[in-house]
């Protein structure tokens, strides 16, 4: 499978909708398409059928597997991203994602320009909202090959109290350096 980009995600989640929709042949969508948002047909079902987000039924259907679903049912394009990324690191176990554990800077450095740009549209590159740090903090448990972050979460919440303790003691607002390095 190419790596992933934001045309590669955006023209899974076409070809996913299109099959919820009209539930065709398997056969009948590498037929009747050549392209999904600029990117072939032929890498766009590779790509949905290694994330697990699409199969052939028994009778020959194109099927969206609930880990397909799971992608369909959200609305919001950063979201769908995220969770996409998620699931390609599951998936690929890509070598840069064991840079996760050395904060966002090397992942970005090391992922290559199409998956950093997925983490950019997807709200990723910058930003310490509470959402942007679970994200990194997953995909650190994923790197360290943990299923639970609830340790993770817990030492996070623990530095943002840090973070304001220092910010109310100094006036001046640290740099929080597990995030950021």
């Amino acid at each position: 499978m190419k790596p992933l980009s934001p045309g590669l995600a955006q023209g899974c989640f076409d070809l996913l909708d299109i099959v919820v929709r009209r539930a065709p042949r398997f056969a009948a969508v590498l037929a009747e398409f050549a392209k999904f948002r600029g990117m072939p047909v032929d890498q766009v079902v590779e790509a949905a059928q290694t994330l697990n987000w699409l199969k052939q039924s028994d009778d020959g259907l194109a099927v969206v597997t609930p880990a397909g679903m799971r992608i369909l049912c959200v609305d919001n394009y950063e979201l769908r991203l995220r969770l996409a990324l998620l699931d390609y690191i599951e998936v690929l176990r890509p070598a840069w994602v064991q840079n996760a554990v050395f904060g966002r800077s090397r992942v970005l450095n090391f992922a290559g320009k199409s998956i950093a740009q997925v983490f950019t549209e997807a709200g990723l590159a910058y930003g310490l909202d509470d959402d942007v740090v679970e994200f990194w903090d997953t995909m650190g448990a994923l790197a360290r090959g943990q299923r639970s972050a609830d340790a993770m979460k817990t030492g996070r919440v623990g530095e943002r109290l840090t973070l304001m303790h220092e910010h109310q003691r100094t006036g001046r607002m640290p740099k929080w350096v597990a995030i950021l390095r």
